[in-house]
């Protein structure tokens, strides 16, 4: 067997390539938007299914929370971008709030139809919707809220 196929080299090849991967900035986006997720899951399941409140209502408020969250994370541990002034730093909170007011209104249109129109569950319909929201947020962070310039 050829020493580039042996067993031991696999196997230190197959863990460099576990190591660049959980060093990537699509697996600490993976993290980072998945505790964003729960963050909003969390608040919506509180607000809806434990206070009663109304799903849309619940949606809005357990977004706007998430947005906050979500940008503290992505800026520091994903993105780690460094403004060089307070302007710079408004306009990269603006292009971020911005692309993720646009996700919360596709969010919000997508929990209003399935919950509303087609008689879902709150949290189902919550829940179906964050696949289409996950990739979109990370689309619009990476190639508009934190580009680089």
């Amino acid at each position: 067997m050829s020493p580039s196929l042996s067993p031991s080299c696999f196997g230190k090849n197959m863990i460099q390539k576990i190591k660049s991967f959980i060093h990537s900035e699509l697996f600490k986006y993976c993290i980072v938007g998945g505790t964003t997720t729960l963050v909003d899951l969390a608040v919506f399941y509180l607000l809806c299914e434990v206070g009663g409140m109304n799903a849309t209502l619940s949606n809005v408020i357990s977004i706007s929370v998430s947005i906050a969250y979500a940008y503290v994370a992505n800026k520091l541990f994903v993105f780690q971008t460094h403004c060089p002034d307070v302007s710079a730093l408004m306009g990269e909170i603006g292009r971020f709030v911005s692309g993720r007011l646009g996700t919360m209104a596709l969010e919000i249109g997508m929990v209003f139809v399935l919950c509303d129109l087609f008689g879902m569950d709150g949290f189902a319909g919550k829940l179906t919707t964050q696949v289409v929201i996950f990739v979109s947020n990370y689309l619009l962070s990476k190639f508009w809220a934190f580009k680089s310039k």
